[in-house]
Formats: structure tokens, sequence, C-alpha cells
């Protein structure tokens, strides 16, 4: 079974993060920042299944992109 660790999570927020800084976008900094908010979540509720993990990453990431651009507009 498929099973995401918290670690993972911050990883791909690190890795996201990495890539805002190598090509500025202001898109995949939320998205990273939506990463590491999941990985929070699951390091405090270690029992949840990926398909809720990577629902909360969809919504948490597309409610920070478009908070994002509200708030930083080009």
């Amino acid at each position: 079974m498929i099973q995401f660790d918290y670690w993972g999570w911050f990883i791909l927020g690190i890795v996201l993060a990495v890539i805002e800084i190598l090509a500025p976008s202001s898109f995949f900094l939320w998205m990273g920042g939506a990463a590491i908010l999941v990985g929070g979540i699951v390091f405090l509720v270690p029992d949840l299944i990926w398909p809720i993990q990577l629902s909360v990453f969809a919504v948490l990431s597309i409610l920070a992109v478009l908070l994002g651009r509200r708030v930083f507009r080009p």
C-alpha cells in the first residue's frame, strides 16, 4: 500500500521552494508551503491515508496559489 511520510512532504516543499528560486514565478513557493503544511498534518496524524493527503495538498495548493496571486500581484 502507498504511504507518504511527513518527511516526504517536507522534502517536496523544499524542492518546490528551490524550483521557485531557480525560476521565479511565485507559483511553486505557494505549492511548497502547502506541501510543508501537509507534512505537518501528517506528522500530527500519522495514520492519514494517502488519498486524503493528496486531497488536502491539492486544496491547500489551489487556495495558496489563489491567495498568493491576489496578495502579490505582478
